[in-house]
């Protein structure tokens, strides 16, 4: 069952997610300024790779379900941004 949830994981964030984050770059930045803004977006997910694993084991450490619930409920936190955008179609 575990392995089911994962893989259902796998396909529903990389398989969703990423193309949709990807839709939402490239639409909704500056044609002149993208270059700079993406790598700004994957420096900051870079930096939750380092961090992301440090911080799990540590929550580990304590509870061995500590780490997927605070990911959990950073998940639920990072959403809300997304809840503010107003993705209207661009015109021109």
């Amino acid at each position: 069952m575990a392995a089911g949830v994962w893989l259902l994981h796998d396909l529903l964030g990389a398989g969703v997610w990423i193309p949709v984050q990807n839709l939402i770059i490239q639409e909704y930045t500056d044609p002149a300024n993208r270059a700079l803004e993406m790598g700004k977006i994957l420096a900051f997910a870079g930096v939750g790779t380092i961090v992301g694993p440090f911080l799990a084991g540590v929550l580990a450490e304590r509870n061995i379900s500590a780490p997927y619930f605070v990911s959990g409920v950073l998940m639920v936190v990072a959403v809300i941004p997304l809840l503010w955008m107003r993705l209207a179609p661009r015109e021109g």
